[in-house]
């Protein structure tokens, strides 16, 4: 089950996003970047954390814009993240180990 992802989820809104969107990932590592989109100006970076019990932070609001989400799966299982704005899913990662 994605319980911990899920909950994660529920909490984790983004205030705008850009139809330019890149997404990055390593087979190999439990770290995930998702890129909003491709400028090489200085992007934001938010960690979070996912573990058995839930993720830190449990909830978070980013500027519009530009923003990299660092996402290390500290739980005994793979994951699905999702980011949202509002209801629309605008990026999404799965199998993240």
């Amino acid at each position: 089950m994605y319980i911990p992802a899920i909950a994660c989820l529920i909490g984790l809104t983004t205030t705008a996003c850009d139809s330019n969107k890149t997404s990055q990932d390593s087979k190999n590592s439990s770290n995930v970047q998702i890129v909003s989109n491709t400028d090489t100006k200085t992007i934001p970076e938010t960690a979070i954390t996912v573990t058995d019990k839930g993720c830190e932070p449990n909830q978070l609001t980013v500027a519009a814009g530009k923003n990299t989400f660092v996402i290390t799966n500290k739980s005994s299982q793979s994951l699905e993240w999702e980011i949202l704005s509002g209801v629309k899913v605008i990026a999404e990662r799965g199998a993240i180990r």
